[in-house]
This record gives C-alpha cells, sequence and structure tokens, in this order.
C-alpha cells in the first residue's frame, strides 16, 4: 500500500502544470527579422490592435490557438458531435477551413490533449491515448499506462503521425508511459518530460524532443529511480524546456528516501545527444529566502539567461518566478509569478525575452530587465491563452466561454 502512495505522489507531483542539426537551428524559438541589430533597448511598450471577430455557431468547447498576420488567419479548435475540429478562419473574407479532425478510432483512443497549437502554419497536436499494454493490462505498478501520438498538419493539409491508429499501436515498452507528458515548445520542436515503469521497481524518465518538420520523435536524456522496499534511490527527469536549441531540465536526486518531496533538485544543460551539464543547484538559490528541498515546475532559457518557476505547494509571500543571469549568476524576481500563476511559456523576439504565466506577458530586454508587464486576463472576461507567430502576440478574450463574439488582441514590441 505503501508502494502505491509513493507512485500516486510521484505521478501528482511530475503532472502538475496546466493540462531539434543545421535543420533544428531554423527552427528554434526565436522569430527574427533582416534589421540590423539596434543597442540595448531600454524602454518599450505594445503596439496594441484589436479585431472584432465572430466564433462559428456550432463550436463548442472554443479554444483560440493563434493568430498568423502574414495571412490574417485565426486558427482554433472545438468539439462538434463526435469529433474535435481544428479549423482556421480568413479574417478578411469570413471563410473557414477545416484543417483536421480527431475522429473514430482516434477519438474513441483519446485519454487528453497534452499540447497544441500552430506555429507558423502548421498544426501539432500532442494526443494522450489510454491504451494499456498485453491487452489493457495495467503494468506491474497497479497504474494505468498511456500512448503518445503525434498528428502534424501543414498548410498545404499534409498529414504526418507517429503512428496510424487504425493500423497500429504503439507497443514497444519505451513507448508506454505512466503520465501525460509535460510539453513546451521551442520553435518547430517540441520538448517533453515524461516516465514510464520497465521492472515493478524500476521507474524511468526521459527527456523528448519532437520536430514538427519531420515528425521525428528523439530521446535525447533518461534517468533510473529504484524504488524497491518502498524506498526511492536514483534520479528521476521533471520539466524541461528552452530557446534557440538551447534545453535545459530538471533532475531530482533520492537517496533512501520515502517521499518525492524530499531531496534536491539540479538543473542540467544538454550539450550533445546523450551528453550534458550542470549549470545550477537550485538549494544554493538564497533569495528571496533558502528554501529546503527546491525544485522547479519551469525551467528555460538560451546560452545567457535561465527563466524558472519555483513548484510550491503551498501559498508563498514572495513571487517565486526567477530571471537568472548564467554569467554572474545572479538572479532577480519576476513579479507576480506564483504557486497559482506560474510560468509556463518562454519564448524570443529578435533581442527580446518574452515569458507567460497565463495571466502576464513579460518582456525582457537582452540584458535580462524588465522593460513591460501586461495582465491580459480582463477581470469577469474568458481570456485565452497568448500566442506567438510572426513577431506578433496574440490572445482572445469574450464575454464568457460561450460567447460567439470574441476581441482579438494583437500587439508587437515596440522601442520607445
Amino acid at each position: 500500500m505503501k508502494l502505491k502512495k509513493i507512485f500516486f505522489c510521484l505521478f501528482i507531483f511530475s503532472i502538475f502544470l496546466t493540462s531539434c542539426s543545421s535543420k533544428e537551428k531554423k527552427n528554434s524559438n526565436v522569430e527574427t527579422n533582416t534589421e540590423v541589430k539596434k543597442e540595448n533597448v531600454e524602454k518599450a511598450e505594445f503596439d496594441e490592435e484589436i479585431k472584432n471577430v465572430e466564433i462559428p455557431k456550432n463550436a463548442t468547447e472554443f479554444r483560440f490557438l493563434n493568430y498568423n498576420p502574414e495571412n490574417n488567419k485565426l486558427y482554433f479548435t472545438y468539439t462538434s458531435e463526435d469529433r474535435i475540429v481544428y479549423a482556421s478562419k480568413n479574417l478578411k473574407d469570413e471563410t473557414t477551413d477545416i484543417i483536421y479532425e480527431i475522429k473514430g478510432n482516434e477519438k474513441e483512443n483519446m485519454f487528453a490533449i497534452a499540447r497544441d497549437g500552430v506555429i507558423d502554419e502548421t498544426l501539432f497536436i500532442v494526443k494522450v491515448n489510454n491504451k494499456n499494454v498485453a491487452n489493457n493490462k495495467k503494468n506491474n505498478s497497479e497504474k494505468e499506462t498511456f500512448e503518445y501520438n503525434f498528428i502534424v498538419v501543414d498548410k498545404n493539409k499534409t498529414i504526418q503521425k507517429y503512428f496510424d491508429e487504425d493500423k497500429a499501436s504503439i507497443t514497444n515498452d519505451n513507448q508506454v508511459y505512466n503520465k501525460i507528458p509535460s510539453v513546451t515548445v521551442d520553435g518547430h520542436n517540441l520538448i517533453l518530460t515524461c516516465e514510464n515503469n520497465i521492472e515493478k521497481d524500476i521507474l524511468k524518465s526521459y527527456l523528448l524532443q519532437f520536430n514538427i518538420d519531420d515528425a521525428l520523435l528523439s530521446l535525447l536524456e533518461e534517468e533510473e529511480l529504484n524504488t524497491k522496499n518502498n524506498k526511492l534511490n536514483g534520479k528521476y527527469i521533471m520539466f524541461a524546456g528552452g530557446i534557440e536549441n538551447h534545453i535545459y531540465f530538471q533532475v531530482i536526486n533520492y537517496q533512501n528516501d520515502d517521499a518525492m518531496e524530499k531531496e534536491y533538485a539540479d538543473i542540467y544543460k544538454q550539450i550533445s545527444p546523450n551528453e550534458s551539464k550542470k549549470v545550477l543547484e537550485l538549494e544554493k538559490i538564497t533569495t528571496p529566502e533558502a528554501v529546503k528541498n527546491r525544485k522547479v515546475i519551469f525551467v528555460s532559457g538560451d546560452d545567457k539567461f535561465l527563466f524558472t518557476s519555483d513548484y510550491v505547494i503551498e501559498a508563498s509571500d514572495h513571487n517565486t518566478g526567477k530571471v537568472i543571469n548564467l554569467e554572474t549568476m545572479e538572479s532577480s524576481e519576476i513579479p507576480n509569478v506564483d504557486s497559482t500563476h506560474y510560468l509556463t511559456d518562454a519564448y524570443k523576439i529578435n533581442d527580446f525575452y518574452l515569458l507567460d504565466n497565463n495571466d502576464n506577458i513579460y518582456v525582457y530586454n537582452k540584458s535580462g530587465k524588465l522593460l513591460v508587464q501586461k495582465n491580459y486576463k480582463e477581470k469577469g472576461k474568458s481570456a485565452s491563452k497568448m500566442a506567438i507567430s510572426k513577431n506578433t502576440i496574440s490572445y482572445l478574450v469574450r464575454e464568457n466561454d460561450e460567447s460567439k463574439e470574441a476581441q482579438l488582441h494583437i500587439l508587437r514590441i515596440k522601442e520607445k
């Protein structure tokens, strides 16, 4: 019974979050243009445009995905009868085009969508199926297992899938997992962390990367945790992210512990395939106060800065988000980042860093100075998660979740 409790805690603790070659260089999570680089910007603001848009009348469980300013299209998903629909709407002529539908076996097998979105004009879906191996039996820890399918649809509606659910099911041990993955986005690359039991007392955790251009899933790192005799011994990967192909991930170190909450965590940076180096010991962070067994729920960064959000179970009286200068290792707090509003995404637009915590948009300059903070959750209204495309930030605001009329907010960063 105690062993089950450990696995349950492991599952809850690791799932807590919301619901890459030369080719990869051009696919990094950075929006670029051909302008000559300017000196460091000390003041900036948002240039904001608002468009009124209508949501399809038959759309239930509507969710905004992105807006592309080049083709003037709004991308979204909704449920219609027995299927999940992904579509776009041309805001110039008001035409709607269905891009993809999850239906049939794909809909029947589905447990959840770990993450979806539109990058440039390409739709990606990380789909989690509730399919156990060996004729739906549970694994040795008596937990349900899951398999992941990746679906990519480009602007020409060319579809790529990790596997065809009408023809096959993934059953290899390293492709069946214990939980929904955490997923972050770095350009055309998705960065995932997940876990599975390979034996009764062995839990493996993984750092994976999926490239949406070639639909290729790659194993970057893996660690092993022994749970024999109700004790935790070994290492566990939990949460990862990156900007411009700089990938960071958290490793928790266990030494004969009986609870997931114990022990310390370190931040590693991937140097090359299957090679990484430690860049930060979280227990050495003492500002604004020292925290025993400190861990993070979000980590990302590039070669200059690391952005983190502490994993906090109880409410904190201080900000839990940090910007860490990797040269000096000095850190500064990110305002209004706490246990309920932790960081979820980090991007780069030209020389600006852009952070999101599903409540505020933060803009930092290349020296790590906060230039703009904008709260985009209007009180009493329903606001989507923000998205980024072509140097443009966007989000959708409605009176409520059932409203068929919405305002599309389009933001561009400009120097004061």
